[in-house]
């Protein structure tokens, strides 16, 4: 199996800030501010993809009128 055909669950500042559509130095200052749950093994971060995925449900303003769930 080739490891480009693996989706990975973790992802380095890097490809989450492209995964997020953000500078990684925007990301970096919300990983710095604590608001994004992110994994550090030695000097490496890494953070979910689960927890992005969160953080833009949260983040997520309804339309003008909307009356769904909120």
């Amino acid at each position: 199996m080739q490891k480009d055909s693996v989706q990975q669950r973790y992802l380095s500042v890097s490809a989450a800030a492209i995964y997020l559509g953000m500078s990684q130095s925007a990301l970096r200052y919300k990983l710095a501010l604590r608001r994004l749950a992110y994994c550090k093994v030695g000097k490496t971060v890494r953070i979910d993809r689960l927890e992005l995925d969160r953080f833009l449900s949260e983040n997520t303003i309804p339309p003008v009128g909307y009356k769904g769930r909120r």
